[in-house]
């Protein structure tokens, strides 16, 4: 029977304590190190309490008012909210509702028109709003107030991003928003600062949470190791042949990107269409062929029974050295190429000096040039 195992009847010594503690330093050092902050860039202001106005709904009709009869029937008849008008609007509206609508949305149907006519509804922190034709009046009064908030008046919003960069989404943003509207681009706290009516804010946010996504969590990503051809040269064939495949409408390398990496000897696809990866890895496949021995030169190693190898290499060489382009070395490292039948020596590859391989029974042979005067 196996005895059971006893303690150590001394300790381990200063020199073995030292070397397991240099390996646990060591596979300590080998694990990532990771210091995870707040993920918080910006103190984003609180959600102010909406203003809710009870009543019956109201109709409106309008034709050819003057605006800022109109901005006094609503705001302060039928409202009856504090308004101060900074600078005299002009202008003149036509305003029918079939149904009537709810007195939450007066509001904003009162910015619409003051926004129509270069004018702006602004809310102070007190509750009470200003009415002015100025544009200045937005920086004479700089407030940032909540997303979330949803009540009526121009505004300054701070969006934070999450999977998108604040350039990108402002070059979205472009075309529907004014450039007075992106108060600033913050790329290194990833936010966009805009300012516009609640309209304006409510479209914009909508085509901001439609961009700003996880874009690696819908992408398809396919490693796909080669065993006979070239990476570098299947990769750029592959993208040569999606930039073709586009024609006139476009190449869809902007969907597939496909990079060689050298160190797996792989090539690897990324796309947001997980059918290109099949389509791709196809392609992949029908160039990772088998290279065509009668256009790449490959080495070939025949074991010798019945004769010695170097009688068999000077055979060989005399019946097909004559134009073949076939090179056989025997086991001592000795290479050489015959002509035709007159015997004139000729080389294998002209112009190229021969080079010798070490055979490992006859020591480093020679190399030469010459028919079966060839030395081993």
């Amino acid at each position: 029977e196996d005895s059971p195992a006893r303690p150590a009847e001394r300790p381990l010594s200063a020199d073995a304590r030292s070397l397991a503690e240099e390996k646990r330093e060591a596979a300590a050092r080998s694990e990532p190190t990771l210091y995870k902050g707040s993920d918080r860039q910006v103190r984003l202001p609180e959600p102010q309490s909406p203003v809710r106005f009870v009543g019956e709904d109201v109709s409106l009709n309008f034709e050819q008012a003057p605006l800022a009869e109109v901005v006094q029937a609503v705001m302060g008849d039928i409202l009856k909210l504090d308004y101060i008008v900074d600078h005299p609007v002009q202008g003149k509206v036509t305003l029918r509702t079939r149904t009537p609508i709810p007195r939450d949305q007066l509001l904003g149907i009162v910015e619409s028109l003051l926004k129509a006519h270069n004018a702006l509804l602004i809310r102070g922190k007190d509750g009470r709003y200003l009415v002015t034709g100025s544009q200045q009046a937005v920086r004479l009064s700089p407030q940032v107030t909540s997303a979330q908030d949803d009540f009526a008046g121009y505004s300054t919003i701070i969006v934070p991003l999450q999977y998108i960069s604040a350039s990108a989404m402002a070059d979205i943003l472009r075309p529907v928003a004014d450039q007075s509207a992106f108060v600033r681009i913050d790329n290194a706290r990833n936010l966009l600062m805009l300012a516009g009516t609640r309209a304006q804010l409510t479209g914009w946010l909508d085509i901001v949470s439609t961009f700003d996504v996880d874009m690696l969590a819908g992408m398809s990503v396919g490693i796909f190791p080669l065993e006979n051809a070239n990476v570098v040269e299947t990769a750029g064939a592959i993208n040569d042949l999606m930039a073709a495949a586009g024609g006139e409408g476009g190449d869809i390398t902007g969907l597939v990107r496909v990079l060689p990496v050298e160190r797996l000897n792989s090539i690897l696809v990324v796309t947001p269409r997980s059918e290109y990866l099949e389509r791709v890895g196809q392609w992949i496949e029908r160039l990772d062929v088998n290279p065509d021995s009668r256009f790449e030169r490959r080495l070939y190693v025949f074991p010798v029974q019945n004769t010695t190898a170097e009688r068999l290499a000077k055979l060989l060489q005399g019946i097909y050295a004559g134009g073949s382009g076939t090179s056989v070395i025997d086991s001592g490292g000795t290479t050489g190429t015959r002509g035709g039948i007159g015997g004139t020596d000729r080389s294998v590859a002209p112009g190229m000096s021969p080079e010798s391989i070490s055979g490992g029974t006859s020591g480093g042979g020679s190399s030469g040039a010459g028919g079966f005067g060839g030395t081993g």
